[in-house]
């Protein structure tokens, strides 16, 4: 018998494929879903979740191509993702990348996609350098960003860069080595109306490509690596500075994913109870049709002379509906 953890687990994994089934009906291209987040520190429970999420969608007539299982970017999540893209050809978003030395030991895992979630990357280090930047070509945030992107063209990677959590539109601008973005219905209708289109030319002030310190930090960053396979896990080979934006932002979001999946995953328990519980209501309970007396009462009606003339008549009912022999001879049908 399955537990309640279990069914839980089942009914959320149906929900995601529902909710994705019918958006995939809306709009074109890939549906980015995802794992259950609280699951983080589990190379097993992710691939389980994700192998069950995406068999839902090839059930439902889903193509292999347009299904991506977002994972996030722990040691344990690139480790799934990497056991889901080779033995079952799955396509994975490893979720959070912080830094450059991040998105190298989670591109090792060969995902369809790394996503930034880029206003949370920019507040991080405008917090640790307890300074704002008027111009985000100086921002040592957009500067990692960047490195990421040229890293992967430079070593002609298929893993493409997403980039998310926007604080502003305009700040796509400053990203050209970004392959996708995803905004907000306010931001992309912001863009519409300061005729802002994230095709634009980078502003003309922006060093050449080869010149620039996202760059130079790009063509300095080890490639192949094996960050991996490394026994203490990858943030080992980490600098204190990519540790400390790991913990901020990704573990930080993993906190918050983890409250909102909790209040979920209480909705749906209560109602899985729910459920349960009218599934095996007999009857009577179910619609109330015998309540219960006190013994006081019940003595006193069987003792009633109403009481008495009631039951007569009951008797009388139960042997008229008793079963009667058949009588040979007489056609009954």
């Amino acid at each position: 018998m399955k537990s309640k953890d279990s069914l839980a687990e089942e009914v959320l994994a149906a929900f995601l494929v529902e909710l994705g089934v019918a958006l995939l009906d809306c709009v074109p291209g890939p549906h980015l879903t995802f794992v259950n987040p609280k699951n983080y520190a589990s190379t097993s429970k992710m691939v389980k979740d994700a192998r069950r999420i995406h068999s839902g969608f090839i059930n439902r007539g889903t193509t292999n191509e347009r299904v991506v299982i977002s994972i996030p970017g722990t040691a344990e999540g690139a480790t799934a993702a990497k056991i889901l893209q080779e033995r079952y050809s799955i396509h994975t978003n490893i979720t959070h990348i912080t830094s450059l030395i991040h998105a190298i030991a989670c591109m090792e895992a060969k995902p369809t996609v790394v996503s930034i979630p880029v206003g949370r990357v920019l507040e991080w280090h405008e917090a640790r350098r307890r300074k704002v930047y008027s111009d985000l070509l100086d921002h040592p945030g957009v500067e990692a960003i960047e490195a990421i992107g040229i890293y992967v063209k430079l070593h002609d990677m298929k893993t493409k860069i997403l980039g998310t959590a926007f604080r502003r539109p305009q700040e796509t601008l400053y990203l050209e080595n970004l392959d996708a973005v995803s905004l907000t219905k306010m931001q992309l209708n912001c863009l519409d109306a300061h005729n802002i289109s994230t095709d634009s030319a980078p502003p003309p002030s922006r060093p050449a490509l080869d010149t620039s310190r996202a760059s130079f930090r790009a063509r300095q960053a080890q490639y192949p690596t094996s960050f991996l396979s490394a026994k203490s896990g990858f943030t080992s080979c980490f600098s204190i500075e990519s540790k400390s934006a790991l913990s901020n932002v990704l573990y930080w979001e993993l906190e918050r994913a983890t409250v909102t999946m909790d209040k979920l995953e209480d909705a749906v328990e209560e109602e899985l109870g729910r459920q349960l519980t009218l599934k095996f209501l007999d009857i009577q309970t179910l619609y109330g049709i015998s309540p219960k007396r006190s013994k006081g009462k019940d003595k006193h009606r069987k003792d009633s002379p109403s009481h008495k003339e009631t039951s007569k008549h009951a008797k009388a009912r139960s042997e008229a509906r008793a079963p009667q022999s058949l009588i040979d001879g007489l056609d009954y049908f």
